[in-house]
């Protein structure tokens, strides 16, 4: 009886540690990439600055001159301002090339300013495509880069 209950807690335990290698060990890159880029969005429409901070690379630049601390007053900024954001978004490609990878997303980003609502970026008939470039950090990819319709800045 005792072997019995031995042999079915280490059969447990097996099952346990193969679940975890499975879900967090054998995940592609492209998974881990669409999972940060999911987390980011939920951090977006739940207005976390934490939390979109923390999928943002310290090396972040873009053609606009934005580094880390500006996009997180940029953030904050957005975040006080509306009321409510909601994000939809349709990841078209994910390239990865070792320590760097590029995402091409269509974007739809609708915000409610004042009871009213409206589109901040693209609409339903016409989404925008954004291209975002990360790097692999340790085991973490933390967004480096992203290519913005020019509109979004003037």
């Amino acid at each position: 009886m005792k072997i019995r209950i031995r042999y079915i807690l280490l059969g447990g335990l097996l099952l346990a540690l193969s679940f975890f290698l499975i879900k967090f060990v054998f995940v592609s890159e492209e998974k881990k990439i669409s999972r940060v880029i999911e987390a980011g969005e939920k951090a977006l429409e739940a207005k976390d600055l934490d939390g979109c901070m923390k999928r943002l690379s310290y090396n972040y630049s873009d053609e606009y001159g934005l580094s880390y601390l500006q996009v997180k007053k940029f953030l904050e900024r957005f975040f006080h301002e509306f009321q409510k954001i909601d994000i939809e978004k349709e990841i078209l490609n994910i390239e990865v090339k070792e320590k760097d990878a590029r995402v091409s997303m269509n974007l739809i980003i609708v915000v409610t300013l004042q009871e009213q609502t409206g589109y901040f970026l693209g609409t339903h008939a016409k989404p925008e495509l954004i291209k975002i470039d990360l790097e692999k950090v340790r085991t973490n990819w933390l967004v480096k880069k992203v290519e913005w319709p020019k509109k979004v800045f003037y």
